[in-house]
């Protein structure tokens, strides 16, 4: 994209440039998990993207409905060994997704619930692929990357800054260092967690839309997959005493949303 430029932000941040590109850095990326809502244009500069035609050097997950966990974006150390990536010019956006290979494996084992919005025409996509394809066909280039490494939105990218901004609180306000959560104004106050008040269930939520839909379809419907599988527990639970119940069918329930996750069905 022309008149994108890497910008000296030396100036901007607390942590030296030189600390932000050692792999040991990112390690204190990663302490938690967490995602949440809302923007106001205040991004640092060195979120701006590198040119187009280079892969993006960080990354991250963004869409329109659910994403990818912040759980499973969390790297070990050896999953990090840079924040560069050499450029590659003349990729397109596909051809880049599937050239990273820890960015793939994670992509293959997260089944995505809903869909990929397109932010510049009406369109709808099932996967990540879809959805790059079509920015390649129209030669859509985005030049806010997200910071994670683990990311479909480091390489696809996002258009504004706003828009950058709330993607990182939504995906991974947790995982920021505390001075660049002050940096981009990511109060826990303004974005709260929201957990699950079922008393079987422990998802966390950091979007009130999420929140909405998960009690909506998930405890509200009667006929959904974890009622009947929280009744059957129940059925079969052999204990009277509630707390020996409260606990015989919590572990049930991990044990079957372990076995899931484990599936790559999650």
């Amino acid at each position: 994209m022309e008149g994108i430029q890497l910008m000296d932000f030396s100036q901007e941040l607390s942590t030296p440039v030189e600390s932000l590109l050692q792999p040991g850095f990112f390690d204190t990326w990663w302490l938690d998990a967490g995602d949440t809502e809302n923007g106001q244009d205040s991004i640092p500069n060195f979120m701006s993207a590198a040119p187009a035609s280079a892969p993006a050097t960080v990354s991250e997950s963004d869409s329109a409905i659910d994403l990818i966990s912040p759980q499973i974006l969390m790297p070990k150390h050896q999953d990090i060994p840079n924040m560069t990536v050499p450029p590659t010019p003349g990729l397109s956006l596909l051809e880049q997704l599937h050239m990273d290979q820890p960015l793939m494996e994670v992509i293959s084992n997260k089944h995505k619930r809903g869909y990929y919005r397109c932010t510049h025409c009406p369109e709808t996509f099932s996967n990540i692929f879809e959805y790059a394809s079509h920015m390649d066909e129209f030669d859509i280039r985005r030049e806010f990357k997200c910071p994670f490494p683990l990311c479909p939105w480091k390489i696809l990218g996002l258009p504004r800054r706003p828009d950058l901004r709330r993607h990182c609180a939504i995906q991974h306000k947790d995982h920021l260092p505390a001075d660049l959560k002050e940096m981009l104004n990511l109060k826990d106050e303004t974005y709260p967690t929201l957990k699950c008040p079922h008393q079987y269930c422990d998802k966390i939520f950091h979007r009130k839309d999420a929140y909405n839909r998960h009690i909506a379809i998930v405890h509200e419907k009667i006929g959904s997959r974890f009622n009947k599988r929280m009744f059957q527990i129940l059925a079969d639970c052999p204990f009277d005493k509630e707390s020996d119940r409260n606990r015989y069918v919590n572990t049930r329930m991990k044990s079957r949303r372990h076995s899931i996750a484990i599936a790559g069905i999650r």
